[in-house]
């Protein structure tokens, strides 16, 4: 992953939770960048270099997306 390919973008990840949507957002996170993580179980990132913004959510609720959608 070429880390300055992703600075100063906003970057949106759903299931970050666990598994690979986690892993990718702790990797950004030491990028100067925009995160919004979605997930159900939020996370606690040592040290991020990124700006990230926890949205806790379901996606296979509409309403949870909404949510999500006017956050981001």
């Amino acid at each position: 992953m070429k880390r300055n390919f992703w600075e100063n973008k906003t970057i949106v990840i759903t299931g970050a939770s666990s598994g690979i949507g986690l892993a990718i957002a702790e990797k950004l996170a030491g990028v100067p960048c925009k995160i919004f993580t979605l997930a159900r179980n939020l996370h606690d990132f040592k040290n991020p270099i990124a700006e990230i913004f926890q949205i806790q959510c379901d996606i296979s609720k509409d309403e949870d997306l909404l949510k999500a959608r006017k956050t981001i």
